[in-house]
């Protein structure tokens, strides 16, 4: 299947909103522009794959909202582990010992849990949908984020393999 120039520039950039909005960092209006824009993208496409009624909708998308909100503050706790984490490898000196080593895991799969509870709360929380309609949300975001990887790397194979 090709993917059209205009399809391929919107994917691109909600790939890159995406990775941007895990890295929380100072954003100009330009890139919140784009994010919003995105994220309209996201909820249409989500509204389209769960074939949400309007009253569904009303109810979902706040809890999805929020949902997110938290998510992200989680996600921030692991990159800034990994930050701290990076700018200590960058020592010389530094040589962690096994139990360091352990702690680290730990905190990483304390982490992981905290997002895992997160997602299945959620999931329990938007009962008001049908199951096969909690079944597609749960493919969605994964699905989504997969066909934006594959387009990326399509686009920067050479265009020799293309």
């Amino acid at each position: 299947m090709k993917i059209k120039t205009s399809q391929l520039l919107i994917i691109i950039l909600i790939f890159f909103s995406l990775a941007t909005a895990q890295f929380p960092r100072h954003h100009d209006k330009w890139d919140k522009d784009k994010r919003e824009k995105i994220e309209e993208l996201r909820i249409w496409k989500m509204t389209e794959f769960l074939d949400l009624t309007p009253s569904q909708a009303e109810k979902f998308f706040p809890l999805l909202k929020e949902h997110d909100k938290r998510t992200f503050r989680i996600i921030r706790q692991k990159h800034k582990l990994l930050r701290d984490l990076y700018g200590k490898t960058k020592e010389e000196d530094y040589n962690p010992s096994d139990q360091e080593v352990d702690k680290i895991l730990e905190e990483m799969r304390g982490i992981d849990d905290k997002i895992k509870t997160e997602n299945l709360t959620f999931i329990k929380e938007i009962d008001f949908l049908t199951n096969r309609q909690r079944v597609k949300y749960i493919v969605f975001d994964s699905r989504f984020k997969s066909h934006l990887l594959k387009a990326l790397k399509e686009h920067h194979k050479p265009r020799s393999e293309q």
